[in-house]
Protein backbone atom coordinates (compact mmCIF):
# COMPACT_ATOMS: atom_id res chain seq x y z
CA UNK A 1 0.00 0.00 0.00
CA UNK A 2 1.47 3.23 -0.52
CA UNK A 3 2.76 6.02 2.01
CA UNK A 4 -0.10 8.41 0.62
CA UNK A 5 -3.08 6.03 1.71
CA UNK A 6 -1.77 5.72 5.45
CA UNK A 7 -1.44 9.71 5.41
CA UNK A 8 -5.00 9.97 3.98
CA UNK A 9 -5.92 7.07 6.17
CA UNK A 10 -4.42 8.98 9.46
CA UNK A 11 -5.93 12.66 8.41
CA UNK A 12 -9.25 11.02 7.36
CA UNK A 13 -10.26 9.00 11.03
CA UNK A 14 -10.21 12.32 13.57
CA UNK A 15 -11.67 14.04 10.82
CA UNK A 16 -14.33 11.42 10.56
CA UNK A 17 -14.89 10.82 14.63
CA UNK A 18 -15.15 14.88 15.16
CA UNK A 19 -17.71 15.07 12.52
CA UNK A 20 -19.47 12.08 13.84
CA UNK A 21 -19.10 13.46 17.80
CA UNK A 22 -20.65 17.00 16.71
CA UNK A 23 -23.53 16.58 13.81
CA UNK A 24 -23.72 12.55 14.22
CA UNK A 25 -27.55 13.67 14.77
CA UNK A 26 -28.06 15.99 11.40
CA UNK A 27 -25.94 13.40 9.80
CA UNK A 28 -28.46 9.93 10.83
CA UNK A 29 -24.98 7.97 12.07
CA UNK A 30 -24.14 6.38 14.86
CA UNK A 31 -21.55 7.15 16.83
CA UNK A 32 -20.83 4.03 18.16
CA UNK A 33 -20.52 2.75 14.07
CA UNK A 34 -17.75 5.20 13.37
CA UNK A 35 -15.98 4.57 16.31
CA UNK A 36 -16.22 0.49 15.66
CA UNK A 37 -15.02 0.98 11.95
CA UNK A 38 -12.01 3.15 13.48
CA UNK A 39 -11.46 0.51 15.96
CA UNK A 40 -10.84 -1.79 12.94
CA UNK A 41 -8.69 0.33 11.20
CA UNK A 42 -6.19 0.61 13.98
CA UNK A 43 -6.03 -3.22 14.09
CA UNK A 44 -5.39 -3.59 10.70
CA UNK A 45 -2.73 -1.18 11.23
CA UNK A 46 -0.73 -2.88 14.25
CA UNK A 47 -1.49 -6.31 12.85
CA UNK A 48 0.91 -5.19 9.53
CA UNK A 49 3.79 -6.85 8.47
CA UNK A 50 6.39 -4.47 8.32
CA UNK A 51 9.63 -3.38 10.31
CA UNK A 52 9.14 -2.02 13.75
CA UNK A 53 9.75 1.63 13.00
CA UNK A 54 7.21 1.77 10.14
CA UNK A 55 5.09 4.81 9.88
CA UNK A 56 1.85 2.38 9.75
CA UNK A 57 2.64 0.90 13.17
CA UNK A 58 2.71 4.58 14.50
CA UNK A 59 -0.45 5.38 13.14
CA UNK A 60 -2.28 3.19 14.24
CA UNK A 61 -1.33 3.21 18.10
CA UNK A 62 -2.31 6.98 17.39
CA UNK A 63 -5.35 6.37 16.19
CA UNK A 64 -5.78 3.66 19.06
CA UNK A 65 -5.39 6.61 21.06
CA UNK A 66 -7.64 8.82 20.07
CA UNK A 67 -10.54 6.50 19.16
CA UNK A 68 -10.28 5.85 23.11
CA UNK A 69 -10.76 8.60 24.15
CA UNK A 70 -13.04 9.32 21.67
CA UNK A 71 -15.34 6.44 23.24
CA UNK A 72 -14.32 7.81 26.95
CA UNK A 73 -15.73 11.30 25.82
CA UNK A 74 -18.91 9.93 24.34
CA UNK A 75 -19.36 7.59 27.57
CA UNK A 76 -19.19 10.63 29.92
CA UNK A 77 -21.57 12.82 27.63
CA UNK A 78 -23.96 10.13 27.11
CA UNK A 79 -23.61 9.82 31.24
CA UNK A 80 -24.27 13.65 31.60
CA UNK A 81 -26.74 13.58 29.55
CA UNK A 82 -28.43 10.97 31.27
CA UNK A 83 -28.44 12.68 34.27
CA UNK A 84 -29.26 16.34 33.48
CA UNK A 85 -29.35 16.86 29.62
CA UNK A 86 -32.91 18.11 29.70
CA UNK A 87 -33.96 21.03 31.91
CA UNK A 88 -37.37 21.16 32.18
CA UNK A 89 -38.84 24.73 31.82
CA UNK A 90 -41.74 26.67 33.11
CA UNK A 91 -45.15 24.96 31.78
CA UNK A 92 -43.73 21.97 31.46
CA UNK A 93 -42.14 22.38 27.97
CA UNK A 94 -38.64 20.04 28.09
CA UNK A 95 -35.95 21.16 26.26
CA UNK A 96 -32.19 19.82 25.49
CA UNK A 97 -29.68 21.59 27.06
CA UNK A 98 -27.11 23.83 24.96
CA UNK A 99 -24.20 21.51 24.36
CA UNK A 100 -26.60 19.17 22.55
CA UNK A 101 -28.17 21.29 19.99
CA UNK A 102 -26.72 23.09 16.85
CA UNK A 103 -25.80 26.66 17.36
CA UNK A 104 -27.70 29.33 15.49
CA UNK A 105 -25.53 30.56 12.42
CA UNK A 106 -24.00 26.54 12.15
CA UNK A 107 -24.30 25.54 8.25
CA UNK A 108 -24.13 22.44 7.14
CA UNK A 109 -22.00 21.09 3.61
CA UNK A 110 -25.41 18.62 2.83
CA UNK A 111 -23.00 16.88 -0.21
CA UNK A 112 -20.52 16.39 2.83
CA UNK A 113 -23.34 14.81 4.95
CA UNK A 114 -24.83 12.39 2.43
CA UNK A 115 -21.03 11.03 1.58
CA UNK A 116 -20.33 10.72 4.57
CA UNK A 117 -23.69 8.83 5.78
CA UNK A 118 -22.86 6.74 2.22
CA UNK A 119 -19.50 5.82 3.36
CA UNK A 120 -20.86 4.90 6.96
CA UNK A 121 -23.23 2.19 5.67
CA UNK A 122 -21.35 0.98 2.94
CA UNK A 123 -19.19 -1.68 4.78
Amino acid sequence: MPHYYHTMIAYACPFLLRLSSNNHSLLGIEQQDILNSILQVTELCQSTRCTRYHKIHWMGSGLREIAENHKEAMENQSRDYTNNGEQELEGGVVEESESFTRRPNQEIDVGMCDAVRQAATSR
